[in-house]
């Protein structure tokens, strides 16, 4: 689809033992700082800087979301920590002119 992408979000995910009540659902996804989780993200990176018709109109989004129980102390401090870190990890896969 990387050919056809004109703008994307990008997060990660990771499996947690349950963070809600219910008996349904062992485990679940939650969201966590790109790079610490199961998402192939350096070959997401890599497959839209290579693949996308349009880079100079590309737009990608970082999305933090869905955290679970993961949130200790302020949330605010804990989302912006979090995509500070996100930041980071992203400016390493990619070269933005």
């Amino acid at each position: 689809m990387a050919p056809w992408t004109i703008i994307t979000h990008i997060k990660d995910a990771k499996i947690v033992q349950k963070t809600q009540e219910g008996r349904y659902y062992p485990l679940i996804p939650v969201g966590t700082v790109l790079g610490e989780g199961i998402i192939d993200i350096p070959g997401i990176v890599d497959a839209l800087a290579t693949q996308v018709r349009y880079p100079e109109g590309f737009h990608m989004i970082l999305e933090q979301s869905f955290w679970g129980n993961q949130i200790t102390g302020a949330a605010y401090a804990f989302e912006h920590e979090a995509m500070e870190k996100s930041l980071e990890y992203l400016k390493k896969l990619i070269t933005v002119n």
